[in-house]
């Protein structure tokens, strides 16, 4: 049994070849708990997910369930959009449930709160790790450390590290990591002695 998750572009395309190869049967997505990469990501291509099965002309045959860790969808203030266009597009939305258990030979999803969902196809967020080259330098196990004043690595002095791999309160959005490199520019040119305070304010708009 494969994974066909969208958070690689290899496995991206492979999702969309088995949409196309799925007649009819069961799609399951799932949404783990935070962080990972793109908050409202999951939905987005729960919806793509849909569309193609409509385009297809399989949406009798062809069930789309998303089983969310979270009490509403992601980013807090496009919830009721979301939930209003899976709701119109005929995806059995299944929030408050931690998928903990994969049963591949039978495919059954299991979560926490006992509920079972059979699938022909399963799409899940993989855990998010710092990449590979990251990990095997020491800066990182599962994220990288970082000071959130300076954005220094906590393993090496001379080192900095922002974004998606970064242990930060922070979305993996592009917009945190965007106001995360003026911030460390700032830092840099402070240190450089290039008379530049840090000043920009880094925070979560997605």
């Amino acid at each position: 049994m494969r994974n066909h998750h969208a958070w690689d572009p290899g496995h991206a395309l492979a999702l969309g070849a088995a949409l196309r190869r799925l007649e009819s049967g069961n799609v399951v997505f799932g949404v783990p708990p935070a962080p990972y990469k793109c908050p409202q990501a999951p939905y987005e291509v729960t919806l793509l997910a849909a569309d193609l099965v409509k385009e297809l002309g399989r949406s009798g045959r062809v069930k789309i369930t998303l089983v969310d860790v979270n009490a509403n969808p992601q980013p807090p203030p496009k919830a009721r959009m979301f939930e209003e266009w899976l709701d119109k597009v005929g995806v059995e939305y299944v929030p408050n449930n931690r998928m903990v258990r994969v049963d591949a030979e039978n495919k059954v999803v299991e979560t926490d709160k006992g509920e079972k969902f059979k699938f022909d196809l399963l799409s899940v967020l993989p855990r998010n790790f710092a990449p590979g080259f990251v990990r095997e330098t020491g800066l990182a196990r599962q994220y990288t450390e970082v000071d959130l004043a300076t954005f220094r690595t906590k393993a090496f002095d001379d080192v900095y590290a922002i974004g998606d791999h970064t242990l930060a309160p922070y979305t993996k959005s592009a917009y945190a990591a965007n106001t995360q490199g003026k911030r460390l520019a700032e830092v840099v040119a402070d240190r450089l002695g290039l008379g530049v305070k840090p000043t920009t304010k880094v925070y979560n708009i997605c």
